[in-house]
C-alpha cells in the first residue's frame, strides 16, 4: 500500500499553562492553509496552544453544511469562525459571529475571504457577549445557535458560573423550532452538566443528537472528551 510522506512533524504538548513543541524535519512557514471537505482555513502551527482550527469539531461543521439552507445562525464565542464558514457553505441566509477578540474576528474574516463568500451574509461583532444582547436580538430570531465557549477563562467565561447565563439568554432569541448546539470542552465537567443546563434553563428543548468524537481524539472516558449536544425546541403539540 502507498505510504504517506511528511516534510515536517510538529508535536505540541498542551498540558499546563505553557505549551512545549517538538519539530522534526523542515522549518514551518508562518501560516498554512488547510482544507476540509472543500473548504479552506488559515492555521498558524507556531502559535501557543490554539492554532486557529479545531479538528475534533469536524462532525459539527459537517452537520452545519447539511442543515443550514436559508437559516439564520448565531455563532457565539466564534473564535476564527470555522462554524460560520461551514454554515455559509450550507447556504445559510446569515451568520452572526461574536467574539471579544479582535485578532480572532480578523482571522475569521480572512477565512471567509479564502472561501469567497458574500461578505454581506456574515456579520462579525467584536463584543463581550454578556454586554451585547441588544445587538444580538436585532439580527434574530435565530434558527440555529452555536455555543462553544472556553471552559475556563477567568474574566471572560467560566463554565460553572457563566454557562447558565448564556443558555437563559439564548431562549429569548431562538426561533419557534430552533436548534441549539451546546459544546463543553472540560475534562472536569461531564455530560450531566449539559443535561442539567438543558433541564433547568431550556426545558422546552429536546436532545436530538450527541455528536461523536472522531476516533483519533476519543478518550477512554467520554465525559473527559469534548462534549457536543444538539437539541431542538419542542413543537407546541409535544
Amino acid at each position: 500500500s502507498e505510504q504517506a510522506t511528511f516534510e515536517t512533524i510538529h508535536l505540541q504538548f498542551r498540558a499546563g499553562k505553557s505549551s512545549r513543541t517538538l519539530r522534526l524535519g523542515n522549518p514551518l512557514p508562518p501560516v498554512h492553509h488547510v482544507r476540509e471537505e472543500g473548504l479552506r482555513f488559515k492555521v498558524d502551527l507556531q502559535r501557543n496552544q490554539n492554532v486557529g482550527f479545531f479538528l475534533d469539531m469536524k462532525p459539527v461543521r459537517s452537520w452545519l453544511r447539511d442543515n443550514c439552507d436559508q437559516k439564520t445562525v448565531l455563532n457565539l464565542f466564534a473564535y476564527t469562525c470555522a462554524f460560520s464558514v461551514a454554515a455559509l457553505r450550507g447556504r445559510a441566509a446569515r451568520v452572526v459571529n461574536i467574539d471579544m477578540s479582535a485578532s480572532s474576528m480578523a482571522w475569521g474574516q480572512e477565512n471567509h475571504r479564502l472561501n469567497e463568500f458574500d461578505s454581506r451574509a456574515a456579520v462579525f461583532l467584536r463584543h463581550e457577549i454578556f454586554r451585547t444582547w441588544g445587538k444580538i436580538r436585532q439580527y434574530g430570531p435565530y434558527d440555529i445557535v452555536i455555543i462553544d465557549p472556553p471552559s475556563f477563562q477567568p474574566g471572560s467565561f467560566v463554565a460553572e458560573k457563566d454557562y447558565h447565563r448564556i443558555t437563559q439568554k439564548v431562549a429569548a432569541v431562538l426561533s419557534q423550532e430552533g436548534v441549539v448546539i451546546v459544546a463543553l470542552n472540560s475534562p472536569r465537567l461531564g455530560f450531566e452538566f449539559i443535561y442539567d443546563l438543558l433541564r433547568t434553563q431550556l426545558p422546552d428543548m429536546e436532545v436530538e443528537r450527541v455528536f461523536d468524537t472522531p476516533d483519533y481524539f476519543s478518550a477512554s472516558n467520554p465525559d473527559r472528551e469534548r462534549k457536543v449536544v444538539l437539541c431542538q425546541r419542542k413543537s407546541p403539540s409535544k
